[in-house]
């Protein structure tokens, strides 16, 4: 509305004061000294005094420019004053200078001198009806029930939203840990069966080791008794081949003293038939052999007999 806060005009710049106008970077754009002047000679100060009956309405007070229409500073007031919307004006309002009834079609500057002058100011008077007022107020909280019914509606649209996306969440949150659960299952039922076969891996290499160590070990244990066998055999050998010397150098002995003896006796018979020899030359060849059959027969039964004994 051209209306601001305190009845100041917001219409355009030519209603500000000229001491707004002259503040800050405006100051290099300011006008010549005497468009200034005609500026500030289109500038008027003007008060709207209302009338309404069951309230009182303050009176406001304004820099208008006179070129403005009238019907636009009355509507511009009410609508700060009483909440008008629009530029048209309820029944029953009135519209008052100093000789009754004002034209709202002419322009301030040509109101001006319809106007009285109160305290310093031309003023305008402007009578509100109380049914006018009513239906306003009537209408104004109509309006208010209707945006408090739209803000009720939108907070519960925003209440319904939010916990729309509350419910969401926590059903997407409950399908992700859903999700884990199973991931976390499945992971836990794989670590299970990669510990099982890791399990069945290491009593397979235990056993193996073991077995191993059983093989070694027999192994060893072989190696021991081959060579305590062999040693054994060695020692048998060693033995038997002593004891075959031995009994090869007894029976080398034997033989000798059995020669020997047979020698001997072969010589005592030799002795006593020595009478004899001048017998024939067939009775003496037949005595010698016989001579010999006996020490041959001698050193046979001697050896057999030093068998016997070395055998028990």
């Amino acid at each position: 509305s051209p209306l601001g806060p305190r009845g100041r005009s917001r219409m355009s710049p030519l209603a500000e004061s000229p001491r707004s106008q002259a503040s800050g970077k405006d100051m290099a754009a300011q006008p010549p000294p005497k468009l200034a002047q005609q500026q500030a000679a289109r500038k008027m100060l003007l008060a709207i005094r209302g009338l309404s009956s069951g309230r009182v309405v303050p009176t406001t007070k304004m820099y208008v420019d006179e070129r403005v229409a009238l019907r636009k500073v009355v509507t511009s007031w009410a609508a700060d004053i009483f909440k008008v919307q629009g530029s048209v004006l309820p029944d029953g309002v009135g519209v008052f200078g100093a000789e009754g009834m004002l034209d709202l079609t002419i322009s301030l500057g040509s109101a001006r001198k319809f106007l009285p002058v109160r305290d310093g100011r031309p003023t305008i008077t402007v009578t509100w009806p109380a049914a006018a007022l009513q239906q306003q107020e009537q209408a104004q909280a109509l309006a208010n029930a209707a945006a408090a019914a739209a803000r009720a509606e939108s907070q519960k649209d925003a209440r319904d939203a939010r916990a729309k996306e509350t419910r969401e969440a926590k059903e997407a949150k409950a399908k992700e840990k859903r999700q884990q659960d199973i991931i976390n299952q499945k992971r836990k039922k794989q670590q299970a069966k990669e510990k099982v076969k890791a399990k069945k891996k290491t009593d397979k290499e235990k056993r193996k080791r073991e077995e191993n160590k059983l093989k070694a070990k027999k192994a060893k244990e072989e190696a021991k008794e081959g060579e305590k066998a062999a040693k054994e055999d060695a020692k048998r050998k060693k033995a038997e081949e002593k004891a075959s010397a031995k009994e090869n150098a007894k029976r080398n002995r034997t033989a000798k003293d059995a020669e020997a003896r047979a020698r001997q006796d072969g010589a005592k018979g030799s002795g006593s038939s020595s009478d004899d020899s001048s017998s024939s030359d067939s009775s003496g060849d037949s005595s010698d052999s016989e001579s010999e059959d006996g020490v041959t027969a001698a050193i046979s039964k001697y050896l057999d007999d030093s068998s016997d004994e070395a055998a028990k």
